[in-house]
């Protein structure tokens, strides 16, 4: 976003500047007597400049165009070919489509969750091993760079009882001759396997749609099917070459006690509520009061002695509570039941719900591939196995299809808008549809910018089309607007589109050669910075270098064709006689 109104104001002060300080300079400039040498070098290199444009316009494009002309169906037909093929190369496997492309990084962040009740001592054993791995592949990296660093530094911590993190910093990515992704393969090959784990995150990018490319959400009021259903997309996932790091949110079950209070217990006034809240405040305390100590607070717990609460059995000798302040022993008021359970229960519209996601590596399959092929050929059978399971897409993947529909609306008021703008000045319902059908021929070009830069096609890739769409208009306008003044000069169709095309073939030419040149240095750069611009920039770039070649030929044809076939439709309707559209 902040980047669109980047380019909005820029386009706004050169809009200002060519139209209220460009002139003041050119009334400046020494006037060129017509048939005078030029004088210095550059007037000379700028001379031959000139004189070969004029001669690559009257030898090379001006025939071209003719023939194009004379052939006009024939040439709308070969373009109409282009974007079919263009269409078929979009959706085959040459073009990787990520819609949400990965920032890469200089850091690796590993995520570690061990199943529920593990040691803390077992969790910081884990969280040790994982470091002397990264340990051990810089060593190995440094052996064979000739001492040079991979990792600058690394640091761990633990959340709660069972979770722990681990941020590694590499070095800049200009300076290695390894990328993150195969540091975080080489670090997680390396760690093994740990015995009690429940996740491992190997994570070396930002996500820009918030979570794992591939995300799904399984529902159901069927906890027994829900977790079955949930392991087998699992393992489906697993099967995927490219897919890595699957996560289920599945919860392993802990060891818990299940307190049922005993009928009598409720003459007594007392409820499981109550019953859980006397148990919880002896065996694990409740606050009675905060002292200051210093700068710091401590809280003070009120609770059994350890010798009281260390067993189940102890729970024989609690007594609790009732109405009236008296107090009885547990026993004769509840039972205890051992059970298993989870630690925290997850629900969608008030059914339970787990996560199945993956990483993806997009250089051997596509997310997009993976969850039309799970949807299509895998979860119709899944169903059919656990009736009560229902899925949906959630985190990034639901992402994407939000945005894709939010551009769907926000791209074709773009376009209306467009037309409108076109339509008012030209005062012609026809021609903004002339100079807007080239917009789909940048595509081209920005397909071909992203298979020779060796990039995926992404979101980013997509806003370079939106900014594409403007920057055609301007060069198909500037040429129907001189096919008309030609026209009221009372040139001829044919003669004013040819006029058209001559007259305005430099500065489309140079408009469309300075806008590609200017994106080059983004396009051709390696830096992390630039990673996340450069498919905006290859899709804006090579867009406007191939659609301005189109539509040098294209919109003069079209123009033309558009034309003769009004003509027919007046004779057809009105039974007017008119003459040839081309003078031919």
């Amino acid at each position: 976003m902040r980047l669109g109104w980047w380019m909005i104001l820029c386009l706004f002060f050169s809009l200002v500047e060519s139209k209220l300080i460009l002139p003041a300079h050119l009334a400046h400039m020494r006037k060129v007597e017509a048939g005078k040498l030029p004088a210095n070098r550059l007037a000379k290199l700028q001379d031959r400049v000139d004189r070969g444009l004029q001669s690559f316009v009257s030898k090379v494009y001006q025939p071209l165009m003719e023939k194009a002309l004379r052939n006009r169906y024939v040439t709308l037909s070969v373009f109409a070919g282009v974007m079919i093929i263009t269409v078929s190369v979009l959706v085959s496997p040459l073009i990787r489509f990520v819609f949400f492309p990965k920032i890469p990084s200089d850091m690796i962040e590993v995520t570690l969750d061990m199943h529920a009740g593990v040691s803390i001592a077992d969790r910081n054993a884990a969280l040790i091993r994982i470091e002397q791995a990264a340990m051990r592949v810089d060593e190995r990296y440094r052996q064979e760079n000739e001492g040079e660093n991979l990792v600058e530094s690394i640091m761990l911590w633990s959340r709660g009882d069972d979770e722990g993190v681990i941020i590694a910093e590499l070095s800049k990515a200009e300076k290695r001759s390894i990328e993150v992704d195969d540091v975080a393969s080489l670090w997680r090959n390396e760690t093994g396997s740990i015995v009690g784990l429940q996740k491992l995150d190997f994570s070396t990018e930002r996500h820009a749609g918030g979570s794992k490319p591939v995300y799904f959400r399984l529902s159901s009021n069927d906890n027994r099917q829900l977790q079955q259903a949930a392991a087998e997309l699992e393992a489906k996932l697993q099967s995927y070459d490219g897919v890595y790091d699957v996560e289920n949110t599945t919860e392993s079950a802990i060891d818990e006690v299940i307190l049922d209070i005993l009928p009598g217990a409720q003459a007594l006034g007392l409820n499981l509520a109550s019953l859980g809240n006397q148990v919880r405040q002896g065996f694990y305390g409740q606050e009675v009061q905060k002292i200051q100590r210093g700068r710091e607070e401590v809280k003070v717990i009120l609770r059994y002695p350890r010798e009281d609460r260390d067993d189940l059995t102890d729970l024989d000798r609690v007594r609790i509570r009732t109405a009236d302040g008296s107090e009885v022993p547990f026993y004769q008021v509840a039972t205890i039941t051992p059970g298993q359970g989870t630690s925290y229960i997850r629900r969608t519209n008030g059914k339970r719900a787990l996560a199945v996601s993956a990483n993806v590596d997009v250089k051997r399959i596509e997310p997009d591939a993976v969850i039309k092929d799970v949807r299509d050929n895998f979860l119709p059978d899944l169903y059919a196995r656990y009736p009560d399971v229902t899925s949906g897409l959630d985190g990034a993947s639901l992402e994407q299809k939000q945005t894709v529909e939010q551009l769907a609306v926000l791209g074709s008021m773009a376009l209306l808008m467009i037309y409108a703008l076109i339509a008012i000045p030209l005062r012609s319902y026809v021609q903004p549809v002339i100079i807007m059908a080239i917009i789909p021929f940048g595509l081209v070009g920005a397909l071909v910018g992203h298979l020779l830069m060796g990039k995926s096609f992404s979101l980013m890739s997509t806003f370079g089309l939106i900014a594409l769409a403007g920057v055609l208009v301007n060069d198909s306008l500037i040429l129907v607007d001189f096919i008309n003044k030609a026209k009221a000069a009372g040139k001829g169709l044919y003669e004013a589109a040819i006029f058209a095309g001559r007259e305005r073939f430099r500065a489309i030419i140079l408009t469309s050669l300075t806008t590609f040149l200017g994106l080059v240095p983004i396009t051709m750069e390696k830096s992390l910075q630039a990673q996340a611009v450069s498919p905006m920039a290859i899709s804006l770039g090579f867009g406007i270098l191939f659609a301005t070649a189109i539509t040098l030929i294209l919109t003069p044809t079209l123009y033309v064709v558009i034309a003769e076939l009004g003509q027919g439709c007046r004779r057809l309707w009105y039974g007017e006689k008119v003459s040839k559209p081309l003078g031919e």
